[in-house]
């Protein structure tokens, strides 16, 4: 299986910063609009992240990455 060595620097960056915001006490201190606001926020990250991984995959299937990379379709 392929693994890159290293991720492309904006990812880099991006699963970084969010996984700093990892911990519960970070919002067991906040008020319920607080709470609510993260979880908007961090469902419309996710949906834009899962746009961005299907435009990817779309990609690398059509260019036929996989068998490349692994003799195997995505």
């Amino acid at each position: 299986m392929y693994c890159p060595e290293v991720l492309p620097d904006p990812l880099t960056t991006v699963l970084g910063q969010v996984r700093a915001m990892a911990g519960r006490d970070r919002f067991a201190v906040m008020s319920a609009n607080q709470r609510a606001s993260w979880l908007v926020g961090l469902r419309q990250l996710v949906d834009a992240t899962e746009a961005v991984f299907t435009d990817a995959v779309s990609i690398f299937d059509s260019h036929g990455d996989g068998e490349v990379l692994h003799a195997a379709r995505s």
